[in-house]
């Protein structure tokens, strides 16, 4: 992962064992950039054992945007992980196909909005 090297923002990098240093904004924006407004957004939690998509990050984000939801997503802490393996021993058991669990949480979503 390469991060812009102007980014010096507070958060840790949550992917510092990627290649970005820990003093690097988690999203490469300028400091101060992801606060300063506020966009309806729903920010699933990462799971304890997803190594790419880290509860850490996912918290600092939905930290970072004003108003953003953080919410659980529908599926085991695990899902990530046995989705890949699954998608290792046969690329066509589909990496996403948990994906339609999400639709109940994104209707919610729209509706809150105003966009149902």
């Amino acid at each position: 992962m390469t991060m812009d090297p102007r980014a010096q923002g507070t958060h840790r990098a949550p992917h510092a064992g990627n290649g970005a240093a820990s003093s690097q904004a988690w999203d490469g924006s300028p400091p101060g950039h992801t606060g300063s407004g506020a966009v309806p957004v729903v920010i699933l939690r990462g799971g304890k054992s997803d190594f790419h998509h880290t509860r850490e990050t996912s918290e600092a984000v939905a930290a970072a945007i004003p108003g953003a939801d953080l919410q659980e997503p529908p599926w085991g802490d695990r899902e990530w992980l046995d989705r890949l393996v699954a998608n290792f021993q046969d690329p066509t058991s589909g990496l996403f196909r948990s994906m339609p669990m999400l639709v109940p949480q994104i209707t919610q979503f729209a509706a809150k909005i105003g966009h149902a």
